[in-house]
């Protein structure tokens, strides 16, 4: 767990939905000190986010079109850690 990933994912990282940043948040929670991994499985995501499969993928599939835009930021944002 990283608290730096959650605090980021908390106050910063950009969620297109309500439903996107708890998935991220529960992306975050798993996350290694240097913010580069995280391998949840989906049926954990939805237990931490309390929402259906097809939620869990949708979020991550907005997640990753938007954070793809946000990369700079995201490794700055880790580099301290």
């Amino acid at each position: 767990m990283s608290w730096q990933c959650t605090s980021w994912a908390l106050r910063e990282a950009p969620a297109p939905t309500a439903t996107a940043r708890l998935v991220l948040i529960a992306l975050a929670d798993r996350c290694q000190p240097d913010g580069r991994s995280a391998w949840p499985t989906v049926e954990t995501l939805m237990a931490e986010a309390h929402t259906s499969e097809s939620s869990v993928k949708r979020a991550l599939k907005a997640l990753e079109c938007v954070l793809a835009s946000w990369r700079p930021l995201c490794e700055r944002c880790f580099s301290a850690v």
